[in-house]
């Protein structure tokens, strides 16, 4: 289910469908996403997301960066709030980075966007 991506990061890959790969950056580990988080997808990426919770217990945070997130139905958004949930009872913080537009309106629409912390796509540099 996980494996390394190109850098040499863990990741989890749906055939084509989901990436998400886990980086430690400053404040702790960045799970990039990428392609539709749906029914199918949702358990790869919440498998990667408790990886991450795991393997940096004492970071403040997880980030999740949602830049290149074409689609995200109900059972992204359960995938991230119980990921909210168990980094809360670990003390920590579930963050959102970048939302794609797609991510962006479900955040919105169905106001689970108001329990996240969200940050802007960081600078090039």
């Amino acid at each position: 289910m996980t494996g390394t991506d190109a850098d040499g990061e863990p990741s989890a890959d749906g055939h084509g469908r989901l990436s998400a790969t886990v980086r430690t950056e400053a404040g702790g580990p960045v799970v990039r996403v990428v392609g539709e988080i749906d029914f199918d997808s949702a358990p790869l990426l919440h498998a990667v997301l408790r990886e991450a919770l795991a393997t940096s217990p004492a970071a403040p945070y997880v980030v999740v960066d949602l830049a290149r997130v074409g689609f995200c139905d109900s059972a992204g958004l359960d995938v991230l709030i119980r990921a909210r949930r168990e980094a809360l009872a670990q003390g920590r913080v579930v963050r959102l980075r970048a939302p794609s537009e797609a991510v962006a309106q479900v955040l919105r629409l169905t106001g689970v966007g108001e329990i996240f912390p969200v940050d802007p796509a960081p600078a090039p540099g």
